[in-house]
């Protein structure tokens, strides 16, 4: 936690006891009570024995050099209602002025550390007394014996309602959390502490004392009071952190900023009815520093110019002319990511002016060759160093470093990945300009809703899938139509072919023909039958060439393993030996099986039937061909081409039969697109459900397929016609959107289509009707799967309203504070924003943006530049940074969180409502300044 910069979380526990405390019963020296504190993992604690500060320096002395913070204290019993307090001092405090506090009180030097020993002042008094001495007051265990709920409620009223007390000890989680009914309550109390203790009218007043202190806004803390056991009334070592509560503080633990902690108890504290464990883990990604050497705003002799950032809120302040915006530029300069810079073109133009090699003649850029920026970024557990430098005209490299924690070094990657490594480390930044882009043109926020979601780049890279598939499938079809339009023509060449056969049939050749084809048939069978034999022989043959094992290299073995190993390796080898030699049997087999075959074969009477069939059909052609009469080979070739158009019918009746299943198939394509589409509609509507599904100032609608702008683009890219025809695209929009637009795309193709077979139609006509007949079929795929984006409809509650209305009726002001509120929603990466409050009034930025700021903090890391104080007041950063405006240079004059005195006085010095700020922090938390 050491990098953590500003405020941070601790465990603490305020309420522990010492050998001070007479009824402490652990005979444990300070270092033991020190390391025990430790071991239960305490961060933070305050030493508060009864009515005493005697052991405060042994504490404090043991505990040095050790990570644990020690708030100086006592817990002082007061007047005839013993009701316990814990008055808390600031670090350094010593044993003497604490006990000279108890004898202002009264208390005399015997009494120090007993329980049963008392003030004689009333509780209010006694408050009041320590409030004056600049100590906190917190009431101990107010819903238990000794606590607030022994004064009447007046009493309670005027300490609750008062400026002095700002958070009390509570002890029972049933009546914080009211989940129990009253004779539960009373069972639970009874075992606590006794039956005869607990009565029903007790019960209910501890119980009231915590709910009044609940109504009243004060800090509801859990501490241990350390007893000796269970449900012990004597103190120990053993209670030393049970009970518990998480504060959040500065990285130097003081009084004061303890007391903001308790002022800004919603966002600072979180008792253990709460948070068991720590209420807040760093993000997966944000940034730790930026270092800056050597540019225009930091000269060279200057020292390297350092930012350090808190993983929760940072804050950025200063006048003008101060470099705090200069900071993110180079954020975004040093990770080459002006790619995210998309409306609008002047901020693109503004930041390579900035980012960007000085120059006299322009007066522009503020690097130079030996410019250097250095960013520590935190992805994932593990911490990079990211720097550009070597910069020339619109180049820089990027070196990437990586911790190593074996190494405890960083330890710089391959540079060849330095491109693409980049974009793993993943931040949003916007400035003012463009959340009002964005406001103006609400569909800009669909990529950063399906960068958002998960599953969407699945989904789309599905449908690019279903896209293609439909696409090559259509192509498909289309080529089987044409080989189908061939059909009709083949069959009536059949049928001409098949009436000149039946001439030649009639005559005295036909059966000589006949069996002179049956045979030739049967020989392409018998030779395809050794040709089968002739393969495999082949095949053993290359089996046979290949067949051998590699040595086994027993060298690299141990000495006393070699002679086993080479003795089991030539065992091996042996029998391998007689397989190969069975293979190459095998081979001779093979070959010889083949002619013996061939042999077999010659001397059969199929043979003999076979040759004195050829031979007559060959001697009756020549005799034929010799009187000039060519029957026999006009039968032969006719013939011949009738089997082969046999067989192109047969497989265009195979094709018919598939284009019908195929058309189907091209169908069922769509239809999985359409739905898969819908996926993507369903999923975005659900992700913005959830994230402002707690907002009640502003709403997110998507409206399926209705982003007109978004399917005009498409349609022109495809018709290949950028700008022209306005008035015909814009009746096809106006037909397209009038209804359903998953009604009407079909409808707009089928008016295409019979454009396109020369028809008209009043929708399409002149010069656009002969575009579309000119399309091709590949276009007309394409518009077949075109259907437009989801309309991305933003709308805004304004204040004291019933009603959302349509963010296009609304105020600049408003406009931007419903996409920054939209923003702040969701998502886990760090989030920069420059100057967003900007066309923002102060109640706007104050009733929306810092409840989100508040609420976004704990999931992911926010920098911000502002100069509206009700941003780093109200939002409570965690780390404020004060840029120097007495200097040309980029320094900074304080950075710390609010407990700093220098950021306060700082804040109302130069930031826009700075006292206001404070004034309306004072009122709401009802804090005295």
């Amino acid at each position: 936690m050491s990098n953590i910069k500003g405020l941070r979380w601790y465990k603490t526990d305020l309420h522990l006891h010492t050998k001070a405390s007479k009824c402490f019963e652990d005979d444990a020296t300070a270092e033991e009570w020190v390391d025990e504190c430790l071991k239960k993992g305490l961060e933070c604690i305050a030493v508060t024995d009864h009515n005493s500060g005697d052991y405060i320096d042994t504490i404090t002395k043991a505990a040095e050099g050790k990570n644990l913070t020690i708030f100086p204290g006592v817990e002082v019993t007061c007047g005839e209602s013993k009701v316990h307090l814990l008055v808390l001092f600031d670090i350094g405090t010593g044993t003497e002025k604490v006990n000279v506090f108890l004898h202002t009180l009264g208390l005399d030097k015997e009494s120090l550390g007993q329980q049963d020993a008392k003030v004689n002042l009333p509780v209010v008094e006694v408050i009041e007394r320590a409030y004056k001495k600049g100590a906190i007051v917190i009431p101990a265990h107010i819903d238990q014996f000794a606590g607030l709920c022994e004064v009447d409620h007046t009493t309670r009223m005027s300490i609750f309602e008062g400026n002095y007390v700002y958070g009390v000890q509570a002890v029972h989680d049933f009546f914080y959390t009211n989940t129990l009914t009253e004779e539960e309550e009373v069972k639970n109390l009874e075992r606590l502490y006794g039956e005869k203790y607990i009565s029903a009218p007790l019960a209910r007043k501890w119980k009231n004392t915590l709910s009044q202190a609940k109504e009243s806004n004060l800090a509801i803390l859990t501490f241990s009071d350390n007893p000796n056991g269970e449900n012990s009334s004597k103190h120990g070592l053993w209670g030393i952190g049970k009970r518990y509560t998480w504060i959040k503080m500065d990285e130097k633990i003081t009084l004061e900023s303890l007391r903001q902690a308790l002022l800004m108890s919603d966002t600072r504290i979180r008792n253990d009815f709460e948070s068991p464990k720590k209420p807040y883990s760093v993000p997966d990604y944000w940034f730790e520093d930026i270092k800056i050497k050597n540019t225009a705003l930091n000269s060279k002799n200057q020292e390297d110019c350092i930012f350090q950032f808190s993983p929760q809120m940072t804050t950025i302040i200063g006048g003008r002319g101060t470099g705090k915006s200069s900071i993110l530029r180079f954020i975004r300069g040093c990770f080459q990511s002006d790619k995210d810079i998309e409306l609008p073109q002047e901020i693109l133009k503004d930041h390579h002016s900035f980012y960007n090699l000085s120059s006299r003649d322009t007066k522009q850029g503020v690097l130079n060759t030996e410019s250097e920026i250095e960013i520590t970024f935190n992805r994932q557990q593990t911490k990079y160093k990211i720097k550009a430098h070597s910069f020339k005209s619109g180049f820089q490299e990027n070196s990437i470093q990586r911790w190593e924690t074996e190494r405890n070094d960083f330890v710089e990657l391959s540079s060849h990945d330095n491109g693409t490594f980049l974009e793993l480390f993943k931040y949003d930044l916007y400035s003012q300009k463009q959340i009002y882009e964005i406001a103006k043109a609400p569909n800009a926020l669909r990529n950063k809703i399906d960068n958002s979601i998960d599953k969407i780049s699945l989904l789309q890279e599905e449908l690019k899938i279903l896209k293609g598939r439909y696409l090559s499938k259509s192509a498909n079809l289309r080529n089987m139509k044409m080989e189908i339009e061939g059909k009709v023509l083949l069959v009536q060449e059949i049928e001409d072919q098949e009436a000149q056969l039946k001439t030649y049939r009639e005559s005295d050749y036909d059966s000589l023909f006949q069996s002179y084809n049956q045979f030739s048939k049967e020989a392409n069978l018998l030779k395809g039958f050794e040709d089968d034999i002739k393969y495999h022989y082949e095949l053993i043959k290359e089996l046979s060439e290949k067949f051998g094992l590699e040595e086994v290299d027993v060298k690299n073995f141990s000495k006393e393993s070699q002679s086993e190993v080479e003795g089991i390796v030539e065992q091996v080898q042996e029998k391998f030996s007689i397989i190969h030699a069975n293979l190459l049997d095998l081979v001779d087999q093979t070959e010889k099986l083949r002619h013996e075959y061939r042999d077999i074969l010659k001397g059969s009477n199929w043979v003999k039937s076979y040759n004195k069939t050829k031979s007559t059909f060959e001697q009756t052609k020549k005799q034929l061909e010799s009187r000039g009469v060519q029957l026999l080979k006009s039968f032969e070739r006719i013939n011949t081409e009738l089997n082969e158009k046999y067989k192109k019918l047969e497989l265009l009746k195979t094709i018919e039969d598939k284009l019908e299943t195929e058309t189907k198939d091209l169908e069922g394509i769509k239809e999985d697109f359409i739905l898969k589409r819908g996926e993507v509609t369903k999923e975005r509507i659900e992700f913005i459900n959830l994230v402002l599904k707690d907002s009640d100032s502003i709403r997110i609608d998507i409206k399926q397929y209705r982003d007109q702008k978004n399917f005009e683009k498409q349609f022109r890219k495809i018709i290949q016609r950028e700008e022209t025809f306005s008035d015909e695209i814009k009746n096809i929009l106006e037909f397209c959107f009038k209804g359903s637009v998953a009604i009407m795309l079909p409808k707009l193709l089928d008016k295409f289509e019979k454009v396109r077979k020369g028809e008209e139609d009043n929708l399409i006509y002149g010069r656009f009707a002969n575009l579309i007949r000119n399309l091709n079929d590949e276009q007309i795929d394409e518009l077949t799967l075109l259907y437009p984006e989801d309309e991305i409809q933003v709308k805004y509650r304004p204040k004291n309203s019933k009603k959302f209305q349509s963010l296009s009726n609304a105020s600049a002001g408003q406009k931007s504070s419903a996409i920054l509120t939209f923003l702040l929603s969701y998502g886990e990466t760090p989030l920069i924003l420059d100057q967003p409050e900007d066309d923002l009034d102060n109640s706007l930025i104050y009733d929306l943006i810092v409840e989100r700021l508040k609420s976004c903090k704990h999931q992911r890391q926010l920098i911000i530049v502002t100069h509206n104080a009700n941003i780093p007041v109200n939002g409570d950063s965690e780390y404020i940074i004060v840029m120097n405006s007495d200097t040309k240079e980029m320094k900074t004059l304080a950075a710390g969180s609010l407990e700093n005195s220098t950021v306060r006085d700082e804040i109302c010095k130069v930031m826009e409502g700075g006292e206001n700020a404070f004034k309306l922090r004072a009122q709401r938390y009802n804090i005295t300044y």
